[in-house]
Order: C-alpha cells, then sequence, then structure tokens
C-alpha cells in the first residue's frame, strides 16, 4: 500500500476505537431509594451502547442495595459491589479497580444525565485528553439536549474554568467529576485516586491531579449533566466543623498541585476565596 492511503486507514481504525470504546460508569450508591431508578434508567437510555454500569453500593441502610441487585440481575451492562460504608470516595476507588475499557465516567446515584450524554462526551476525547459537558442544578423537568457549541480548551484554559475565581459560571465547569469523561489509561499510568480522609473535595482534588498530566480538552456547552438540588441527605447540604477542616486541607492541597503546575498565578487561585 501506498504510504499516504495506508496512514489514512490506520487513522480510520483509530477513530473508529475511540468511537466504540468501552466507557465504565461508576456510581457510588448510598441511601438513594429514591432517585436511584431515574438515575439507572437515565444511563440505561443512552445513545451510546458500548457501556458497563458499575453500582457501588457503600453500606446503604435502606432499599438501594437490594435495588443495586435487582438491576444487575435484569440487565447484563450493570454491575454490582457491595461494600460496608467507606464512603464516596472509597466507593469510587472499588469502581476504579473494576472498570474495564478506555474510558471512566461517573454519575451520582441521585442525579440524572441526558441520552446523548456519554455519546457526545467520547465523541469530544477523540483529540483530546478529557471531554466535559455543562450541567444544570436541576428538578426532574429539566433537560439540556440542545447542541450550544463546543470549545477546544488547552489544560490552562480547563484549569481556569475549574478554579478561577469570577470565572462566568454558563462557561465553567468546575471541579466536579460527574461532567467530565476521563481517559483510564492516564487514570491507571499515574495511579490518581481518591482520598479518602478527605469527606469534602475529593472529587476536585482527583480533577486537578489528573488535570496536571494532560495537554487539552473538549468542553461541550450544553447541560447534560442534571445534579439534584433537593437530595437533603447529600453531604454538600451539611457544613459541619468537620467538612470545613476537609475543606480547608482539600484547598491547600489543590494550591501545592496548581502551584507545582506553574500555573497559580495564570488560574489567581485564592484560598481565602475559595472556602465556603
Amino acid at each position: 500500500l501506498h504510504p499516504r492511503v495506508r496512514r489514512q486507514r490506520q487513522m480510520c481504525i483509530r477513530d473508529s476505537n475511540i468511537m466504540n470504546g468501552l466507557v465504565s460508569i461508576i456510581v457510588p450508591v448510598y441511601n438513594s431509594e429514591h432517585w436511584l431508578d431515574r438515575c439507572v434508567k437515565s444511563i440505561l437510555g443512552q445513545t451510546y451502547h458500548n457501556i458497563k454500569i458499575i453500582l457501588i453500593d457503600d453500606g446503604s441502610q435502606d432499599g438501594s442495595a437490594a435495588l443495586c441487585d435487582e438491576y444487575a440481575a435484569e440487565y447484563e451492562k450493570v454491575n454490582v459491589i457491595h461494600q460496608q460504608n467507606l464512603g464516596a470516595g472509597s466507593a469510587r476507588n472499588a469502581g476504579l479497580q473494576y472498570a474495564d475499557g478506555e474510558y471512566i465516567c461517573f454519575v451520582d446515584s441521585d442525579d440524572w444525565i441526558e441520552p446523548v450524554l456519554v455519546e457526545r462526551l467520547v465523541s469530544g476525547i477523540a483529540d483530546a485528553d478529557v471531554s466535559i459537558c455543562g450541567y444544570s442544578i436541576s428538578d426532574d423537568s429539566e433537560t439540556g439536549s440542545d447542541s450550544k457549541g463546543t470549545v477546544s480548551c488547552d489544560r490552562l484554559d480547563i484549569l481556569k474554568r475549574m478554579l478561577m475565581p469570577g470565572y462566568p459560571p454558563e462557561e465553567a465547569c468546575y471541579g466536579y467529576l460527574w461532567n467530565k469523561l476521563f481517559k483510564k489509561s492516564i487514570i491507571e499510568k499515574y495511579d490518581i485516586t481518591f482520598n479518602n480522609s478527605y469527606i469534602m473535595w475529593e472529587d476536585m482534588l482527583f480533577c486537578c491531579r489528573y488535570m496536571a498530566h494532560i495537554e487539552n480538552g473538549t468542553y461541550y456547552c450544553d447541560k447534560l449533566y442534571h445534579y439534584n438540588m433537593y437530595n437533603e441527605t447529600s453531604l454538600s447540604h451539611k457544613v459541619t466543623a468537620e467538612v470545613m477542616d476537609s475543606w480547608n486541607i482539600a484547598a491547600k492541597e489543590i494550591e501545592n498541585i496548581v502551584t507545582d503546575m506553574g500555573v497559580k498565578k495564570e488560574i489567581q487561585y485564592d484560598l481565602s476565596l475559595i472556602h465556603i
């Protein structure tokens, strides 16, 4: 074959592998009986079909564990891990150990996603190291899958969208796990896991550690992820002294990460503006 034809075929094979890569979707579950069906059904309804759903029951005290087992019995794509209550970070680490394929994404068990979320994020990671979408703080009726544009970002731009004080909210992606698609190869190469000693911001730390090893990303402005603000049992609704301490320690560690990356000045990172 002519070298040009060979390169074209190789690129076609590469693009096909990217667009058909297995996505492991990690869902930590704790006392989510009221919300879990909506969450799992929204994942099962994805237009991108090559997915592995990993439900980690983190010692739930309601009917969540039984629901997880029912989904696994009914749907081949659903897998369940049961563990004692060790926290969301530990549950996500268990999910990472069980994950397969090329890509990782996370969904919280009281939230829900648009049918095109995985498809869009996989498309965006074809020539990038991370793919990100917009989100809404939503009720049951809100949807947001209409295309609102795509932005190619370098690492500095992504960090600004995550951390920079005063960044326009409609363009920010913050340090949430659930609106991002990660490459499993990067997570494994740099041993990026969750520090379960933190009860707040272990997700932001994970994202910052990941971003330290990337070059670029894709940001979809579409609101494809829906955060459930009505779950009063969520830790994000509980501001205690312990939560504050964890927040402050994590914020300091993030400062160390961005300082080591040499971008603290550019993103105007300021601990006083990051604290609760």
